[in-house]
């Protein structure tokens, strides 16, 4: 199971259902379960379903898992460690994004301790949980996405609109933030380039989209592509594409006022029926974004049991 990146939703619009199992989350693209708990001493595993029943065959199967990844996470004496263990499973071997994560009842991520696949695309993720020794039970925050269709390719124009899922797209506002000048904040001449870019003294662009029957609980993925449709990973602080593979320019000698982004620097925010998304890159420069979307939901899970 890949890394996971997920917004809080309701239950989606495009066919995902909260399935009655009280433990399970039942998609359009297939199924996420709490299949269990485990707990791991060094020397014995024990792994029981979340309503505290053993479970040799997901003891074994967990067994498996720690032959391929070494413990992740030092277990802290006098408190009562435990592993929760997500199943996924595709619909179909063709399906590629359908992802999970946990989340305490309060919101806060458990650690992730990897993943191990299965036969038939099914997956199992491991996910560390601490509490005091005496608790019993735990309530944890199933949060789930899918794939809400294929990919889009727009223009960045204002005015340009286009399908994503099963609504629409419309860019409607540019908006160019240069840095301030350094002497007029206190740096001097010789701060570094990428000091220059943590601080916020790179240029920036604010695109506003209007989204038209998309729903509430889907996120959108974007992604700045050349004219070849091939992702753009290399930006000027100017906000300027630099035309080359970024695989054959190891990043100790990139030139200072170059940068090498991945998709998760273009940050997005949603307020109702308009999406913001900030880009490190002039998007005049930047000749298609593709648009992908994920729909996301949750479910609170109850009486989990952290022993058998």
């Amino acid at each position: 199971m890949r890394a996971v990146l997920l917004a809080i939703a309701a239950v989606s619009a495009l066919g995902s259902q909260v399935g009655k199992d009280a433990y399970k989350v039942v998609l359009a693209s297939g199924t996420v379960e709490i299949a269990g708990v485990c707990s791991e001493s060094g020397s014995s595993l024990d792994c029981w379903t979340p309503a505290g029943r053993r479970d040799a065959e997901l003891t074994e199967l967990i067994r498996a898992f720690f032959l391929v990844h070494d413990q992740p996470i030092p277990m802290r004496p006098g408190r009562k460690n435990r592993y929760i263990v997500i199943q996924t499973e595709p619909r179909d071997e063709s399906i590629r994004g359908l992802t999970a994560q946990l989340e305490s009842a309060e919101r806060q991520p458990l650690s992730s301790c990897g993943s191990l696949t299965h036969a038939g695309g099914v997956s199992y993720g491991l996910y560390h949980l601490m509490t005091e020794r005496d608790v019993r039970a735990v309530s944890l925050r199933l949060k789930v996405a899918e794939d809400g269709g294929k990919d889009v390719r727009m223009v960045p124009k204002i005015g340009v609109e286009t399908h994503v899922g099963p609504g629409m797209i419309k860019l409607t506002d540019i908006v160019e933030s240069k840095p301030p000048k350094l002497g007029a904040i206190g740096f001097d001449e010789s701060r570094t380039q990428t000091n220059r870019r943590n601080a916020g003294l790179a240029n920036r662009w604010r695109l506003t989209f209007d989204l038209t029957g998309i729903p509430s609980e889907s996120r959108l993925h974007f992604v700045a592509e050349n004219a070849k449709f091939q992702p753009i990973v290399l930006v000027k602080d100017n906000g300027d594409p630099v035309a080359g593979d970024a695989s054959a320019m190891p990043q100790y000698i990139y030139p200072p006022d170059v940068q090498h982004i991945f998709f998760h620097q273009f940050h997005t925010s949603r307020s109702g029926e308009t999406v913001t998304l900030m880009s490190p890159m002039n998007p005049a420069k930047i000749p298609f974004l593709q648009v992908h979307a994920y729909v996301s939901s949750q479910q609170l899970v109850d009486k989990i049991a952290l022993d058998p």
